[in-house]
């Protein structure tokens, strides 16, 4: 004769006792720790998607930070750029309160002698004459300057001369103490690294329009 359902439900299943024995648990026992087990790993389940929701988050402000660290150090490096640059200024403003350009003339014989010809000595004094214009034009206030006394382009190249950094020195500190407002070319001209060092950190954080440079000799 077959088990009535009710009979089975509540057939016995004997468990390990403690103290050596078995404990009877009925299947209704056992389906109520299977389920306990379940809302205890749905309880898990939901408290690691609630830690994965905060450590998304975290993720997401760390990168905030990273960027923020990273725009920081752009405008830290643009201040220490501009605090360079505005030092160079109070050392050209403490030497020259009372400015007049200074740089030495050259005379024609000068290039003569190193052996160039009657066109190229023409052409470095034309040189120093647009350097002296253009100096003078910054110094005045000039805005908006076209700096084009170092541009020889379609011309005889002006090779690098020892007597040249001193007028170098002059345009240097002119631009120094520009508005930083105005553009400059430099073409077809051989600058080594001792006029390098001259113009350069003058042109650092002041030319904020076009800077020309091409077909440029350095040593």
């Amino acid at each position: 004769m077959d088990d009535d359902p009710s009979d089975a439900k509540r057939r016995r299943v004997r468990a390990p006792d403690p103290r050596g024995g078995v404990t009877p648990r009925t299947l209704d026992d056992i389906h109520s720790l299977l389920e306990e087990h379940a809302r205890r790993i749905e309880t898990l389940a939901a408290a690691n998607k609630v830690l994965e929701g905060r450590n998304s988050a975290l993720e997401d402000r760390c990168k905030a930070l990273d960027r923020k660290s990273e725009s920081l150090e752009r405008a830290c490096d643009e201040l220490e750029v501009r605090c360079s640059s505005l030092e160079r200024s109070i050392q050209v403003l403490r030497k020259d309160v009372d400015w007049t350009y200074s740089a030495p003339d050259i005379l024609r014989s000068h290039w003569i002698e190193q052996g160039h010809g009657e066109e190229y000595a023409d052409n470095v004094g034309e040189c120093l004459e647009r350097i002296k214009r253009d100096v003078k034009y910054i110094r005045d206030g000039g805005e908006d300057y076209n700096c084009g006394c170092l541009d020889y382009e379609d011309q005889l190249t002006i090779l690098h001369d020892d007597a040249l950094l001193p007028h170098f020195k002059e345009l240097a500190d002119a631009i120094q103490l520009s508005n930083g407002n105005g553009e400059i070319s430099i073409d077809n001209i051989e600058l080594r690294s001792s006029a390098l060092n001259i113009l350069f950190p003058a042109l650092e954080g002041k030319i904020k329009g076009h800077f020309h440079a091409r077909k440029i000799s350095w040593f």
